[in-house]
């Protein structure tokens, strides 16, 4: 069985692609062979998400309407404990968070994008 944090990168069509933009933006790419309606199913989970990073986060939505939500993660590390708040919200393209506060972060900001690619 594929661990489902493994699951897009078993899925991948092609290696990812990352480019990393001084002084602080990442923007990744992968192609995945699953439908756009499955991939955003995954990506309307938080947790789910969260899961993608490999360690122990932990997500605790407070707030909830049609496309947005307000959810608390608490990221333990050796160092420190990051905690931080986003409001996430669904639009035509994939979903978009942005950081309320933290207690680790100046500013954070996530953008996924699903897209069709070749026939679909």
């Amino acid at each position: 069985m594929t661990p489902l944090l493994l699951l897009p990168l078993a899925l991948a069509a092609t290696p990812p692609q990352v480019e990393v933009t001084p002084p602080d933006t990442v923007v990744g790419v992968i192609d995945v062979s699953a439908s756009v309606d499955a991939v955003r199913a995954q990506l309307a989970d938080p947790t789910w998400v969260a899961r993608t990073s490999g360690g122990k986060t932990t997500v605790n939505v407070v707030e909830k309407d049609d496309t947005c939500m307000v959810a608390d993660f608490t990221s333990p590390n050796p160092i420190v404990t990051v905690e931080y708040r986003v409001r996430r919200c669904a639009d035509a393209k994939g979903y978009e968070a942005t950081m309320l506060e933290s207690n680790a972060f100046k500013d954070y900001r996530t953008r996924w994008e699903v897209a069709p690619h070749g026939d679909g």
